[in-house]
């Protein structure tokens, strides 16, 4: 019974996970809002919600779209662990990822939209492989896109009564 009150604890701590905070919803876009968009990064994190509009439309309006990525270790504890001069990787990274999606026409703002979501990744010094930061990022961003997705849905009626929106 000793031996698998010693056993059980480096097992469990051999596992890696990765968790999100908030898990995204399941949803299914309305009908994309044609507007002149501002978003300088990769279009698949781009709540499908709005679509660049014709380059001949005249009553447009402006989608300006920002994320920002923050990294943490996850324990003051990192600081202290030798084997990080060895190469060894840290004991866990907390990844906050947050966006904004502001609609415009022109200086006024319409409607603004905001999501955050943390992604959290422990390892141990038996389990050091896992998704690289790229990827961590790159789920952060897919999150925070379909929460503001969510939002967006949640209010259709308000975005089609918009100039352009019921085109």
């Amino acid at each position: 019974m000793r031996s698998v009150a010693i056993l059980l604890p480096l097992l469990l701590a051999g596992c890696l996970s990765v968790t999100r905070e908030p898990d995204p919803p399941h949803t299914l876009a309305g009908a994309p809002l044609p507007a002149r968009i501002d978003y300088h990064g990769n279009p698949r994190f781009l709540p499908a919600s709005v679509a660049e509009a014709a380059p001949d439309a005249t009553d447009t309006l402006d989608v300006v779209y920002r994320t920002e990525t923050q990294y943490e270790n996850s324990s003051p504890l990192h600081l202290l662990n030798p084997l990080l001069e060895f190469g060894y990787p840290g004991i866990g990274t907390d990844l906050t990822v947050s966006g904004r999606l502001e609609i415009r026409d022109g200086a006024e703002l319409l409607k603004r939209y905001e999501a955050q979501c943390v992604v959290k990744m422990r390892r141990s010094i038996y389990r050091l492989r896992g998704p690289s930061q790229t990827e961590l990022r790159a789920e952060g961003l897919v999150v925070v896109r379909e929460l503001i997705e969510a939002q967006m849905l949640g209010d259709a009626v308000a975005l089609e009564a918009l100039p352009g929106g019921d085109e």
